[in-house]
């Protein structure tokens, strides 16, 4: 029927835009689009780690699994620290060199 095709028409046009959302969101915030991803990854990780630690039977592996959990939220605070929060870079200079910031050790 023409309502169908229609349909289906709609449901490409659709995805077709979600691809060039997509595309979009990739060309003009490539970093926090990786950042994004890696946190999510992080995300996962640490929520398989505690549903094994809940559904282990033995107290021994339960523990080993929590404490899998805490090195994987370690592990995501250092990523955090260390690129996404990093400290910036002091500069010495501006531009082609002609200002010269003057630090404390300088005066």
């Amino acid at each position: 029927s023409v309502l169908g095709v229609v349909m289906e028409l709609v449901e490409v046009m659709m995805l077709a835009l979600a691809g060039a959302c997509a595309y979009l969101l990739y060309v003009i915030a490539a970093d926090v689009m990786f950042h994004i991803i890696c946190g999510v990854t992080f995300m996962v990780a640490a929520a398989f780690a505690i549903v094994k630690g809940q559904i282990t039977q033995h107290m021994p592996k339960k523990l080993a699994w929590f404490a899998a959990t805490g090195v994987i939220f370690l592990l995501f605070i250092y990523w955090t620290l260390s690129v996404v929060f990093r400290m910036p870079t002091p500069k010495d200079t501006i531009g082609c060199g002609g200002v010269h910031y003057v630090t404390h050790d300088e005066l």
